[in-house]
């Protein structure tokens, strides 16, 4: 029997909840299909993706940027940098014109590529704090997944 490998569970359901499930694949970790965060919503207008549901509730395009920018905190650790957080900043924007819902989904992209070959390269985690973060990025972005999907179908 081959031993647990917390690396290839930790890639497998980072990259199921942005990439989906993928081709060829006889089942899903926690994804519904194929749609993963990048397919539910590349197809998204600004203008979808800029609707509000009401004053609490942020749009669809508010949680990309959150999610980036939370991604962005992977990749800061990644190259040992120290980042102050903004929490409430990173909620800010809510409403996207066409070319900054193109720019956002291309820093999406980006961020998620770079954090996605940190943990592909087997990073030593230095304390574990920077493990369990690497492990909440899956979680965090679960969340956000379904979040966007509840609000698509407002």
């Amino acid at each position: 029997m081959t031993e647990p490998d917390y690396k290839t569970a930790l890639l497998t359901l980072f990259r199921e909840a942005f990439e989906g499930v993928p081709e060829g694949a006889d089942g899903t970790w926690f994804v519904q299909g194929k749609e993963g965060i990048f397919d539910a919503v590349e197809n998204l207008s600004a203008e979808q993706a800029s609707k509000s549901f009401g004053p609490t509730s942020p749009t669809i395009g508010a949680h990309v940027r959150h999610l980036c920018y939370y991604l962005s905190f992977l990749n800061v650790s990644a190259r040992g940098e120290e980042a102050d957080a903004d929490w409430n900043g990173s909620w800010s924007k809510q409403e996207f014109t066409p070319d900054e819902w193109t720019e956002l989904g291309s820093e999406l992209r980006k961020e998620y590529n770079d954090g996605l070959l940190y943990l592909e390269s087997g990073p030593e985690f230095k304390n574990q704090d920077t493990l369990t973060y690497s492990f909440a990025q899956v979680a965090h972005a679960a969340y956000h997944l379904g979040a966007i999907r509840a609000l698509m179908k407002v």
